[in-house]
């Protein structure tokens, strides 16, 4: 089979660019430069999921709000794993976990969700604040409350 000389197919081949290390070099500064932006939208999101919980009458909170609570945890996770703040980012996959725990159950209990909206305010407030043992023992006492709901399903 013949296959007609190919520019973009005989640059690719060609060796060029940056070496690796810098890449990851201008990378690190790309983030340290964002970081306070980045941590704006860790903000946003965790007031975002802070809102729900006031406009969630009754003991259970409605779907569309849980969309709302979804899409924050999701823009957490993210920010939070490009900043380094595994904690956050921990707190946030654990609310995931429990909504989707609640969920099999048929009902998406307010109490349960506002302790993970304690955390993540917690976390989120001043990362760098928290110990390591306390976040530590945060992330724990979350998965305990996931852990519970989990078997009840």
């Amino acid at each position: 089979m013949f296959f007609p000389p190919n520019k973009l197919a005989e640059l690719v081949r060609q060796p060029g660019g940056k070496p690796r290390d810098a890449a990851i070099a201008d990378a690190g500064r790309n983030i340290d430069e964002q970081r306070d932006y980045l941590a704006e939208g860790i903000r946003e999101a965790v007031h975002s999921i802070e809102a729900v919980i006031p406009r969630s009458d009754g003991p259970a909170i409605p779907s569309p709000l849980v969309e709302i609570i979804l899409q924050g945890c999701d823009r957490i996770i993210g920010l939070a794993g490009v900043l380094g703040y595994q904690s956050l980012e921990a707190a946030a996959k654990s609310l995931c976990d429990l909504i989707a725990c609640l969920a099999r159950s048929g009902e998406i209990e307010r109490a349960p969700v506002l302790v993970h909206v304690q955390a993540l305010q917690r976390l989120s407030e001043r990362p760098a604040e928290v110990s390591a043992r306390e976040a530590a023992v945060l992330i724990d006492q979350l998965a305990r409350l996931v852990g519970h709901y989990a078997n009840r399903a």
